[in-house]
């Protein structure tokens, strides 16, 4: 066990606020070990606060991020020197994935929501079909997407970005198939045939029996007490039902608070003060949470 994973790291991120053990950099060096590649050709873009620790470690090749990207997240990678795209989400990961490539990258890492898509939105699913189907060839740098999201939440991110048996078309994807890890690395999906390696197994055990169980109930029940009726919000079964109402997917790993994408009017929720006001008081909860039990843990 590291000691990275004696902690439960607490995340305010813009989509969501997670309670992790397994943090996205703790995978980089698996990634590199997997496609036998030094750090120096292995790049990273993302666009939330979890993402900078993966931005942070030594020896990684280029990162860069989306103009979309969290202020947190775009002084990191203004500081290393990295690239900071004029463009948001789909947009800004092409652009990034064109200067890797200039620098000679053979693999791009990049995080999902914020980066390959928005929201609830699928739409460029067939340009990055484009790229996936020629990735990894003729000095193209492969892809790899690491994500907080679960397994389900994925399927069908799958299905429209082209993460399927259409790859088997790319000789690099048949060689290297597992190239969608979920909850920040602790399941891997082979694209291909859906198969996964699971890994949470791995993780502390001790601490993580105590995240989703004793933790995750207490922090459930505070918000149906506390957040719910104060932001007249309501529990969501669906991940795709959230206008007014807090998703909680289902993981194996971590817990994950999902901020609702739009008002009860139908506006936009996620970038209002009020939604911050959301995450500081489920952030607070946590914290909160995490002292009763004596849980080791840290803000990120």
């Amino acid at each position: 066990m590291s000691e990275s994973q004696a902690t439960v790291k607490l995340a305010r991120n813009n989509a969501s606020i997670d309670a992790l053990i397994l943090t996205k950099d703790c995978v980089i060096p698996g990634i590199a070990t997997t496609y036998n590649l030094p750090l120096s050709k292995i790049a990273f873009i993302g666009d939330e606060v979890t993402d900078i620790l993966v931005m942070q470690t030594a020896g990684i090749g280029y990162i860069g991020a989306p103009a979309n990207a969290q202020d947190r997240v775009m002084s990191t990678v203004k500081q290393s020197g990295g690239h900071l795209s004029q463009y948001p989400v789909f947009d800004g990961f092409v652009d990034f994935y064109t200067q890797a490539q200039n620098r000679g990258i053979s693999l791009i890492v990049s995080d999902k929501d914020g980066v390959l898509k928005e929201g609830g939105t699928l739409q460029w699913g067939p340009q990055f079909k484009k790229i996936a189907l020629k990735m990894g060839l003729d000095g193209r740098p492969y892809v790899c997407v690491l994500t907080g999201s679960g397994l389900e939440q994925n399927l069908d991110f799958m299905r429209e970005y082209g993460l399927t048996s259409e790859l088997e078309k790319n000789p690099a994807v048949k060689e290297n198939p597992y190239l969608l890890m979920v909850e920040t690395g602790a399941i891997h999906v082979n694209v291909l045939t859906g198969e996964t390696k699971n890994y949470v197994k791995e993780i502390n055990s001790e601490l993580l029996t105590c995240l989703k169980g004793p933790f995750t109930d207490i922090v459930l029940q505070n918000i149906e007490k506390i957040v719910l009726p104060e932001m007249g919000f309501s529990w969501s079964s669906d991940q795709n039902e959230q206008t007014g109402r807090v998703y909680v997917p289902n993981k194996e790993s971590m817990l994950t608070i999902n901020v609702p994408r739009k008002k009860i009017d139908g506006s936009d929720f996620r970038k209002t003060r009020q939604s911050d006001q959301f995450r500081d008081t489920v952030i607070a909860i946590m914290s909160e949470t995490a002292e009763k039990l004596h849980l080791p843990y840290k803000i990120l």
